[in-house]
């Protein structure tokens, strides 16, 4: 994706922005403590941002890596893990969640440090939550090129 719209959590919580996420018929839904996703990296002060050059993770989805070695091979190439308001930007304008799961690693929920995740649940799309460590292919952290 060239160009993504991201909105600041401050002005449109994860809560509010999931029921916009579809998968078919299916709206969205978080399971996560909106004061509980924290933002691990630096992102634009204001209203809203955009992500350039934008990877959806499916780089990632053809073998079992974690999302703490995925981190590492994004930051090696020089790009940016997203955080959950951008994983869910995605979910909202592309149809990512058709082909693979999403880990939003430069956030973190909770005090154990959980990575957020966009993915396909039973009900439809959900943002939830999974361990750092945990590894499978049907997953992929998604990446941008720059944040503006």
């Amino acid at each position: 994706v060239p160009l993504l719209a991201a909105i600041s959590k401050k002005h449109l919580t994860a809560s509010i922005q999931m029921p916009m996420v579809k998968l078919g018929d299916k709206n969205g839904t978080n399971y996560l403590a909106d004061d509980e996703i924290t933002d691990e990296v630096e992102l634009p002060e204001g209203i809203a941002w955009w992500l350039t050059d934008v990877e959806d993770g499916q780089q990632f989805c053809t073998d079992e890596t974690a999302p703490q070695d995925e981190e590492a091979i994004i930051a090696e190439q020089g790009r940016l893990c997203c955080v959950a308001t951008e994983a869910v930007a995605l979910g909202i304008h592309t149809d990512v969640l058709t082909r693979h799961n999403v880990d939003a690693p430069g956030s973190r929920f909770g005090d154990a440090g959980e990575v957020p995740v966009l993915y396909r649940g039973g009900g439809g799309p959900e943002l939830h939550y999974r361990g750092v460590g945990f590894a499978d292919a049907r997953w992929g952290t998604a990446s941008c090129g720059s944040r503006i």
